[in-house]
């Protein structure tokens, strides 16, 4: 075999095997990596299938440097090329993993480069050997501080920054989810979620909010709406509604093909009218044709003007 004709494809250090697995204690958490690779002709591509001398070796740099650790293994590669080897299955890794590590392969005695930084996932044997609550179930950050970063409790609840998780996951701090992704439930057909600038929720069925008091929203430091849950009163334009639909501001209602507003009542129904200013208060209706204002005030309280909108003529007038 030409040990020249030797590639290695999707280098993947898979996991570290135990992991926050309660009740094992610092001593017992193996020193082990699942290593996998794909050894191929570098000339043609073609997966080299069969047995395979191979040489791993951890350093502490990139290139030169000296060995951590070494460990030679017969690996069998699989019609594509596929090998998977665990690591210190012979040699225990008994590193403290308090630096950037870099992983060294060998193929049938060709070193095969460049060396693969391994990622953080590896450093959780650094907690098993220092700070933390020293009862196997914490990690420690890279550098020791803070402890206890990721901690599993007795109960199985899982606390990040805290040590008294009160539910499966409970996090002491801030939670921030990568741009474009969101929070699934289920099958998935219930979901917070981001899209740009756009925050979503769906719900598969009904989204119920049950707030103690009441149901702001609004821009900034401002609400232009609000919903006083005590006095079941939603307010548009005011925080304080004194009924139960209170619009400070002009309002729109459309329905076409029916009655835009319909008022019921057990027994009289009204629509007030107010103005704190000296001009008319009324009502204008309008079709396709022309608009008619009926109308009070504007210096005689005590009539009633029915205005055709385009002349300003009052059509009819009640006085009295």
């Amino acid at each position: 075999m030409n040990l020249k004709n030797h590639s290695l494809l999707h280098v993947c250090v898979v996991c570290w095997l135990a992991l926050l697995c309660a009740g094992v204690s610092l001593g017992d958490v193996p020193k082990t990596m699942n290593y996998q690779g794909r050894l191929t002709d570098s000339d043609t591509g073609a997966p080299l299938p069969g047995p395979h001398e191979m040489t791993f070796r951890i350093y502490d740099v990139e290139s030169h440097g000296t060995a951590l650790w070494t460990e030679t293994n017969t690996a069998e590669a699989d019609s594509a090329g596929v090998v998977s080897v665990i690591l210190g299955s012979d040699t225990p890794i008994d590193l403290a993993f308090d630096g950037p590590m870099w992983l060294e392969v060998e193929a049938d005695g060709e070193v095969l480069l460049p060396r693969r930084e391994l990622t953080s996932v590896p450093y959780a044997f650094y907690a098993g050997g220092a700070g933390g609550a020293g009862d196997g179930h914490s990690l420690d950050a890279a550098d020791g501080d803070p402890v206890d970063v990721v901690y599993v409790a007795a109960d199985g609840n899982v606390g990040i920054g805290t040590t008294s998780p009160a539910m499966q996951l409970d996090v002491g701090g801030d939670l921030r989810l990568d741009h474009n992704h969101g929070m699934y439930f289920g099958d998935g057909s219930t979901s917070l979620s981001q899209s740009g600038a756009d925050l979503y929720v769906k719900a598969a069925d009904d989204i119920h909010l049950r707030p103690a008091d009441g149901l702001y929203i609004g821009s900034g430091a401002s609400n232009y709406f609000a919903f006083d849950t005590a006095q079941r009163r939603l307010g548009i334009g005011t925080t304080s509604p004194t009924e139960a639909l209170d619009v400070v501001g002009r309002a729109e209602i459309s329905a076409p093909g029916g009655s835009p507003l319909t008022l019921s009542s057990t027994g009289q129904a009204f629509i007030d009218f107010e103005t704190t200013g000296a001009g008319p208060v009324g009502l204008r209706l309008e079709n396709s044709y022309r608009p008619i204002y009926l109308v009070n005030g504007a210096g005689a309280e005590d009539r009633f003007d029915l205005i055709d909108g385009p002349t300003g003529k009052s059509i009819i007038s009640v006085d009295g």
